[in-house]
């Protein structure tokens, strides 16, 4: 029951295969939604290897055309690195092989803008794989809306259930 003028928002959503509402008031807090899953929590280098076949090996090798034709837009997404020659090989090495760089670089708007197809065409079953992560996240964020629901993604599910309160999780 509300009190009068307070507004009243149903949001249903579909659970094994019926009809779920939930009607939260505007005093409630918001419903939690933790989605456990670890391409939605965010793609990490193990999932670019996963789906390329050459692109990682390209990667590993500093003075490949790849890597040439990557480090300007590694340095122009995170400024804390300099030109190629510049830097350390194995530095350049170590955050080409990491889930930062996934998720930094090759994740970012500015990468698909300004990569040609020399990087493009390696990558395409990592980027399908991407957008569909994005397609399924999107649809569950629709499915459970913000002021509503509050969701949160995870990439391991706690090793206890009183985990899942805990902030931050």
């Amino acid at each position: 029951m509300n009190n009068p003028g307070e507004a009243e928002a149903t949001t249903s959503a579909e659970v094994g295969g019926q009809a779920a509402t939930v009607t939260p008031t505007a005093a409630q807090a918001p419903i939690k939604v933790r989605v456990i899953d670890d391409e939605l929590a965010g793609l990490t280098f193990a999932h670019l290897t996963a789906d390329t076949d050459n692109i990682t090996q390209a990667f590993a090798d500093i003075s490949s055309p790849e890597v040439e034709e990557l480090w300007p837009i590694v340095v122009a997404i995170d400024h804390s690195f300099q030109a190629l020659d510049a830097e350390r090989s194995d530095t350049v090495l170590r955050y080409l092989s990491s889930t930062e760089f996934v998720q930094k670089v090759l994740l970012s708007d500015h990468f698909r803008a300004t990569a040609s197809p020399l990087l493009m065409d390696p990558l395409a079953r990592f980027f399908q794989r991407v957008d569909a992560v994005n397609r399924l996240k999107a649809q569950i964020e629709a499915a459970f809306p913000a002021p509503e629901f509050e969701t949160s993604f995870a990439d391991v599910r706690p090793s206890a259930p009183a985990e899942l309160n805990r902030p931050g999780f």
